[in-house]
């Protein structure tokens, strides 16, 4: 929607767990050579969780930008204007 490659992490919703969570989508990003990553989940307690436990171990392997949604927003259902708002490309 945004032009932005992307990655999906499913299973969060019982809350992460520590590097498996973030399995395949962790390697694709490195296999492909990427350096920088955007990570944006959920904007409701869990994903904020999830949010501050992640950010280090990414950032063990990455450049990592959080995109922090507002209150109750899910990334797949934000509008497109917050998305680019967050992302820079407004």
């Amino acid at each position: 929607m945004v032009g932005v490659p992307a990655e999906l992490l499913r299973g969060l919703g019982r809350g992460y767990d520590g590097p498996r969570a973030l399995g395949e989508p962790n390697r694709a990003v490195g296999r492909r050579g990427h350096e920088h990553v955007l990570l944006m989940l959920d904007g409701d307690s869990p994903g904020r969780m999830a949010t501050a436990k992640m950010l280090p171990e990414l950032a063990r392997h990455f450049f990592v930008k959080n995109l922090e949604l507002p209150d109750q927003m899910k990334p797949h259902s934000a509008p497109e204007k917050v998305l680019r708002h967050l992302i820079g490309t407004e």
